[in-house]
């Protein structure tokens, strides 16, 4: 029911009233009945704030963190191994049977070796294959690194290079027994290279049971030039070897890859929540008066 319907009900009851009673009324019960409608039909046009509740819609912000796939590419160093062997041969031989090797082993057999112009190699090795020996004879087999000084030519041959040094030699690796002259200068000058060369390794009586092909390996160990001395065989058949160089190299080549890795990514969501609030609103007086 509208405030409008409470005061039209309010004055049929008033009508009822006054055509209930005497027509002889009072002045002052007229004066009441305008007044008393005056301030109903005032009443009726009046409203009144009031605070009401209300449920409202409101949006808030959340952050979330959450984890995603993220490809990326790095340059990085792989490292390779390369390998292989290629087969050595003297450019210098020569033998002598007057000439004694430290040790007292007489008639001596030199090899020498130059591979200095060949590509380095992070680890070179000196295989010698030693072949089958025609009959026993007590030998020695000595490896050195003639790098620094050169290699020995053969009695008296002196190279060009070399200077004739004096006559001082710390260690007699040769010697002869006389029957060689006018070699002083080139037994000193031989000895000295042999100080100065670096013993790379040996062994003694390799051939000592006549028997079939077996290898030895020596670390060159940076070596660009060597010399193999064999002291004790009278003949060739009883020297015969053959040389190699096995070499191993560490590449490091940079490739680029292409691999996953986890990236934290903070995401903004929206949430939608909702509220009571007390809001402000207008309602006609007859409203509040007969409101329950």
């Amino acid at each position: 029911m509208t405030h409008r319907d409470y005061v039209a009900a309010f004055i049929d009851k008033l009508g009822m009233y006054f055509s209930s009673i005497r027509p002889a009324v009072k002045p002052f019960s007229i004066l009441f009945f305008l007044t008393l409608l005056s301030l109903s039909c005032w009443l009726s046009l009046s409203c009144v704030n009031i605070q009401v509740p209300v449920t409202e819609t409101y949006s808030e912000t959340r952050y979330a963190t959450e984890n995603r796939t993220e490809i990326y590419s790095e340059v990085v160093p792989m490292i390779t191994t390369a390998s292989g062997e290629y087969a050595l041969s003297p450019y210098i031989m020569w033998s002598n049977p007057d000439l004694d090797f430290q040790g007292g082993h007489r008639y001596i057999w030199y090899y020498g070796y130059n591979f200095s112009e060949f590509p380095r190699r992070d680890l070179e090795i000196l295989k010698v294959n030693i072949l089958e020996q025609k009959y026993y004879e007590n030998s020695i087999f000595r490896v050195f690194d003639m790098t620094q000084r050169g290699q020995i030519l053969s009695p008296p041959l002196i190279a060009p290079s070399d200077t004739a040094p004096a006559k001082l030699v710390n260690w007699p690796w040769i010697s002869t027994r006389g029957s060689i002259e006018s070699i002083d200068d080139w037994l000193n000058l031989a000895n000295i290279k042999l100080n100065y060369a670096k013993f790379i390794g040996g062994r003694q009586n390799i051939w000592s049971k006549n028997q079939d092909t077996y290898t030895m390996e020596f670390d060159l160990k940076g070596a660009g030039e060597i010399a193999i001395l064999i002291s004790g065989p009278t003949i060739p058949q009883n020297a015969r070897f053959t040389t190699s160089i096995a070499w191993t190299d560490n590449r490091t080549e940079y490739r680029t890859v292409t691999a996953e890795h986890q990236v934290p990514s903070h995401k903004e969501l929206q949430v939608e929540k909702q509220r009571t609030v007390l809001e402000s609103k207008q309602v006609p007086f007859w409203d509040i008066l007969f409101m329950k």
